[in-house]
This record gives C-alpha cells, structure tokens and sequence, in this order.
C-alpha cells in the first residue's frame, strides 16, 4: 500500500513493481507477525497500524467520501463473491451425492440388533433403513449391499460330509432346486408362513392347510434327507444355493413356546402330556409355571431338548453349514420381501400373515412383563446364551 497522500488506502495495481517488492522483502517479513507488529518496511504497514492510521484520518476529515464509499464496496463485492462460491460449492456436492445413488430412501443407521463377530464382541452392522415394498425398487448394488448385511458374521465349517440322511438338520431343511433354495424351519420363528409359501411355490392344491404343511409325508415339500449322501454334499456346497433361515429374540421365543404348548393346552390333551414327560414335570392338577418350565428345560441336554424350545443354533446347525442370508422375526417383514426377491419374487408374492395362514398367535411379544422376572431373564439367558451371542441379541433386549 502507498503511504503518500491519500492513495495511501488503494492498493497499487503496478504488478511488477509488487512482486519485486514482495521478492526482496520476504526473507525480512518471515519473522513478522502481520496481526500484531507495527514494523514498516519501506513505507510498509502493518494491518493494526494501517487500521489506526486510517481510522485517525477518516475523524480528521483526511479522506475523500468518494474513497471511503470505494472501500466499503469492494469489502461487500468481496463478501458477496465469498458467499457465491461457498453456495456453488455446497450444491456442486449435493449434485455429486445424489449422482452416486444416494437416495434419501437408503439412509443408513445401525440397526437395532448386533451381530458378534469371531472375537465374541458385538458389533453393530449397517443396513438400510427401509419398509418391505422398498425393497422391490433397490438397485440391484443396494439390494446386494442388503443382503450382505444379513450375512452372518460367525460361519460355519462347511464341512458338509458330517451331514447324513439320518441327521436332525436334514430333517429340517427344506430344499427347492427348481428355486435353488434351502430353508432352516425353526419352530416358533414363523415357520409355518415358510412352509405356506414353499408348498404355493411348489404347486401343492392344498398349499393352505396348515396340518398338511407340518405333516411330512403329506405336506408336499422337498426335504435335504430325501437326497442321497452324496447329493447332500454336493447340493449344500453348491455356491448357487440360497440357504437362509430365520431367528427370533430367545426371551420371547420361549414365552410364545409355552404359552402355545403349555398355557393354550388342555390337561388331557396328548400333545400337552407328552411335552410334560419330556420334561419330565410330573402330571397334576396346575399347569407348570413359566419358572417351572424354564426350569426343566434347563436341566435338559442341548440335544435332547423338543424342536420347539431348543437352541435355534442347534437346530440348524450353525456350526457346520454356511449360510448365506440369517432373516429376524422382529423385522419379518422387510426380511421375507429380501427373500423373496432374492428368489424371483419380486413384485409378486407377499409374505403371508398369520391371519392368512389361519394361524393364531401367542402374543408373546406383548406379554413380556406379565411373565417375566429378573431371575428368569437372567435363567433364560443362561440357558440360550448361545443363541443369544450367535444371533447379536442383547441380554437387555426386554425389561423386566
């Protein structure tokens, strides 16, 4: 800046002359604070001096309006520039989000329940948050992207030579080649909507009945023990078979389990006495309560356990087969619409309700508090802990 005169305040537009001055006073300006020194140099000042300088000036009448009206402009011409490339900025990186398929639909967050990884910690995953139609119109990289994060963290060994025809998972495991599909029922985590649409898949006439459905020998459906070994092995290691199954909360897994087996039961029904025996809770006039019942199932071998109430890890032997997609009961909705558009459904089928089904349920996932003591969540997390960690379900999932 010129010191001279009232061109003192304008800046010099003589470019040459500018780079030579910064040139040959660089090296003295390196150990100058520009905010806080009052060193000229040269006829150079600094900010804080220019400031005062000009400010004594402008109260002494040393300056023309015309130059103070020119300062004040470029300041606001310089603030206005400042606040158009900010702006063109911020909607130049709204452009390229929405570009890269951003869709405000596919938001993330973390899911509610965790998953556990191999060193026993719960992790969280990320996953869409989206309703069951949604799921119809993802991209195809977004629907991969969901499907992996129902991928299960832990894996089984894939040594699928441990499976026979006489193995307990074989006799669970619903197969579909024409679907390339394998299927894990587990009792009380809507299986009989599974097994619904499996014999609607397969052409069955009375695909609603739900007796039929249950009943092997007349149910229609393809199971993997109908192979012979060395289909089993091969058809499980076959890397175009989707295998998934579906999981629920142990704390009110079990509660749905013995308010439909035990509770919704008649004394002198067979299927009530025989789970009695099984548990080997003596015959008598008052039903088993909730204690008694978790109590008798704790003193019960893993193996030995009835379908219905056992570890759903077990059941499906998540040790040894690898599966590729694990769906929650407490989302079944957005789950089941993956599923079957992993299958070629999209758009056409819909999960079936339970009302569809002409399934009543316990509601056990409203009758929580009712059962529910301290003393048994802490039991029933003992004695499922297994599916408690594989499956990311937290020991406060419920309050008590």
């Amino acid at each position: 800046y010129h010191t001279s005169g009232h061109n003192r305040y304008l800046p010099s537009l003589n470019l040459s002359s500018l780079n030579s001055h910064i040139n040959s006073k660089s090296s003295a300006m390196d150990n100058i604070n520009p905010l806080t020194s009052t060193t000229s140099f040269s006829g150079q000042m600094s900010p804080t001096h220019f400031y005062k300088r000009m400010t004594r000036d402008m109260r002494n009448g040393k300056i023309p309006v015309s130059k103070i009206i020119f300062i004040v402009s470029a300041l606001f011409i310089s603030v206005l520039l400042f606040v158009i490339t900010i702006s063109f900025s911020s909607s130049e990186s709204t452009t390229n989000q929405n570009k890269s398929g951003n869709n405000p639909i596919l938001t993330t967050t973390s899911i509610s329940a965790t998953h556990v990884n191999t060193t026993g910690k719960s992790v969280a995953l990320e996953a869409p948050v989206l309703k069951a139609v949604q799921i119809e119109v993802l991209s195809e990289m977004k629907f991969r992207a969901f499907l992996e994060s129902k991928r299960p963290i832990f894996k089984g060994s894939g040594d699928y030579s441990l499976l026979t025809t006489t193995n307990k998972v074989t006799n669970r495991l619903i197969i579909s080649k024409k679907l390339m599909t394998t299927y894990c029922a587990v009792p009380k985590v809507a299986s009989s909507n599974w097994k619904f649409l499996f014999r609607k898949f397969a052409g069955v006439t009375s695909y609603s009945n739900l007796a039929m459905a249950h009943d092997r020998k007349k149910s229609g459906l393809k199971y993997l023990s109908d192979l012979e070994f060395d289909e089993i092995e091969e058809w499980m290691q076959n890397t175009n078979n989707f295998k998934f199954l579906f999981v629920r909360n142990p704390y009110t897994r079990i509660l749905s389990c013995y308010l439909n087996k035990i509770v919704d039961k008649q004394l002198d029904d067979p299927e009530y006495t025989g789970y009695l025996q099984q548990l080997g809770i003596s015959l008598k006039q008052n039903k088993p309560t909730f204690r008694e019942f978790v109590g008798a199932v704790q003193r019960q071998s893993k193996t030995a356990m009835n379908e219905h109430w056992a570890l759903q890890s077990t059941l499906c032997e998540t040790s040894t087969i690898v599966y590729d997609f694990i769906g929650r009961y407490e989302t079944l909705e957005l789950d089941s619409a993956a599923v079957l558009r992993k299958l070629g459904f999209s758009g056409q089928e819909v999960f079936p309700s339970q009302k569809q089904i002409n399934f009543l349920g316990s509601g056990a996932s409203s009758r929580v508090s009712e059962f529910y003591t301290q003393e048994l969540k802490d039991l029933v997390y003992q004695v499922w802990r297994e599916d408690f960690d594989q499956f990311g379900y937290e020991y406060n999932s419920i309050t008590v």
